[in-house]
């Protein structure tokens, strides 16, 4: 079986994501897949909650979260 190697491009997020991103995974210790979504309670700043809300974003932080990110 042949297996083709895939290049994920990073992904945008708003200036208040990724510290919060990068804290949630020194907060799990690196199960990023396990608690993705659990970290989502720790969310405070209305900004990142009015954010978070959306169908859009939630795919994106998601994406993020296990593939990486860039600062807009």
């Amino acid at each position: 079986m042949q297996y083709k190697m895939v290049t994920v491009r990073k992904i945008l997020v708003p200036d208040e994501m990724p510290d919060f991103i990068a804290r949630q995974i020194d907060y799990l210790q690196g199960e990023r897949q396990l608690d993705l979504f659990s970290s989502l309670i720790y969310l405070m700043s209305w900004k990142r909650n009015t954010w978070i809300h959306d169908e859009d974003h939630q795919e994106m932080f998601a994406i993020a979260w296990l593939y990486g990110y860039e600062r807009v």
